[in-house]
């Protein structure tokens, strides 16, 4: 296509693209949010679907008040309305249905108990008491002259350094710390 010098041939000009660009983000979009068999709310976005499924998930959730985790589903019209997890809000549209699903969570128990002392400790006892699928481990040194225990073996230290989790992990470790700290006390 040849143009003449100041003619766009029917396209749009550069203010018109902007305009359109805006507008389109602008549009309120809606959506059918399920929360649980019988609570179904309505859900209008003001400025359109968010771009980023982070963003629609916080809206989601101060919104309707969740506080606990949640990933969402989308029904999906090309598999007879069945639901699939939500990766990305490309997947939406104005009108959509979206289902929240509540993340279950599970608390982190960790129980201590006193270490065996090293003369009532056995190593033919704890081999005796391991699983058939445990495999036991020992040092050359300790195999062929049979040192005693307390040679080999070390209490747990005072100070246990817990390495640095995923982000996700991190937060079930707070969210679990926080249950316990707020349990009563028996």
């Amino acid at each position: 296509m040849i143009l003449v010098h100041g003619s766009l041939g029917g396209l749009p000009e550069f203010c018109e693209i902007i305009h359109m660009i805006t507008m389109a983000a602008l549009n309120p979009a809606k959506l059918k949010v399920i929360l649980g068999e019988n609570n179904v709310e309505k859900l209008t976005l003001p400025n359109g679907i968010p771009q980023s499924l982070v963003e629609l998930i916080n809206v989601v959730k101060v919104t309707f008040g969740l506080t606990a985790d949640i990933r969402l589903q989308y029904m999906d019209k090309d598999f007879g309305n069945e639901f699939f997890n939500l990766n990305a809000t490309t997947d939406l549209q104005d009108l959509g249905t979206i289902k929240v699903v509540q993340q279950e969570i599970v608390p982190l128990v960790i129980t201590l108990t006193d270490a065996a002392t090293p003369s009532s400790f056995d190593s033919d006892d704890y081999a005796s008491q391991a699983s058939n699928d445990t495999i036991l481990l020992s040092s050359p040194e300790s195999v062929s002259s049979r040192e005693s225990v307390s040679s080999r073996s070390v209490q747990w230290p005072v100070i246990f350094p817990i390495p640095e989790f995923s982000y996700e992990t991190e937060l079930q470790l707070e969210r679990g710390m926080l249950i316990i700290r707020l349990a009563p006390k028996c």
